[in-house]
């Protein structure tokens, strides 16, 4: 039988093998954002830094056990 996974070992698993793709696709570039449905400013300029993947994974970690 096989060994069943914990969700937050397969959570962690996931973001693992994520991170390079994030990295790729995001963190090495800027993003150009343009809707009429903006009020402020006609356009926006985004990037993805480095340390922002684990906060758009939504996970937190407040140390073991968390």
């Amino acid at each position: 039988m096989a060994e069943k996974i914990s969700f937050k070992e397969r959570v962690k698993n996931t973001l693992i093998y994520m991170a390079p793709q994030y990295k790729y696709y995001f963190a090495n570039y800027e993003y150009l954002l343009c809707s009429k449905a903006f009020i402020n400013e006609p356009y926006y300029i985004v990037s993805a830094r480095r340390d922002n993947f684990r906060h758009l994974t939504g996970v937190s970690s407040f140390g073991k056990g968390s």
